[in-house]
């Protein structure tokens, strides 16, 4: 089964609850937090504070997708928030041991990997001690952007490990189903989904 996170960058800012419940009215399985830190990406989005409130409001998983330069740093934070998965980026510092903190922490915890990145420069260990991965078709940090099709292969090569994937940036029908093909089970939607008339009807078209 094909799951769908909408992004709460995309959503209204000023009525976080409300998107929050319009996701899960619409059959959304989790909602995602992209939290910068305004180092590893230009901006500070989502503190823990916002993070708390959308968790508190939804009756679905929240993940806080962590794109900061030293996410042991924010581990902690988020997970008192009530987000259930905490995504590291491998790119960032020690990113192991805050995959480590995230499990301890009762998190499931995600290992996200820029577009940009090349698979076989990710340490096998932070492969391994990831519960699920999370592969960017978009640079990072930015919402709106156009898919691109080199996440692909990302994606074949990881579903084999038989862990989710998750494929995040520029997801609409076309793209979905070609993350679909590749072996994504996850797919993360921003502008597509807040800015469709019909939520629900959005989020099946994804499903194929």
């Amino acid at each position: 089964m094909i799951r769908i996170a909408p992004s709460m960058l995309a959503a209204n800012q000023d009525d976080l609850i409300g998107e929050a419940r319009k996701a899960q009215d619409a059959g959304a399985e989790l909602l995602q937090l992209d939290v910068g830190d305004g180092e590893f990406i230009p901006t500070k989005v989502f503190d823990a504070k916002k993070a708390s409130l959308v968790a508190s409001s939804a009756d679905i998983p929240v993940e806080a997708h962590l794109m900061v330069a030293r996410p042991m740093e924010f581990v902690s934070d988020y997970a008192d928030a009530g987000v259930k998965r905490i995504i590291v980026h491998a790119e960032s510092s020690a990113p192991l041991e805050a995959l480590r903190e995230a499990k301890k922490r009762g998190c499931e915890a995600g290992l996200a990997i820029k577009l940009e990145t090349n698979l076989e420069d990710v340490p096998s260990e932070l492969l391994d001690e990831a519960s699920f991965f999370v592969v960017m078709a978009v640079p990072v940090g930015r919402a709106g952007q156009s898919f691109n099709a080199s996440a692909l292969d990302k994606i074949r090569v990881l579903a084999k490990t038989n862990k989710e994937v998750e494929a995040d940036g520029g997801i609409n029908p076309e793209t979905a189903k070609l993350c679909r093909g590749a072996g994504a089970s996850t797919l993360v939607t921003g502008s597509f989904f807040f800015n469709a008339g019909d939520g629900r009807k959005a989020l099946e078209s994804l499903r194929g």
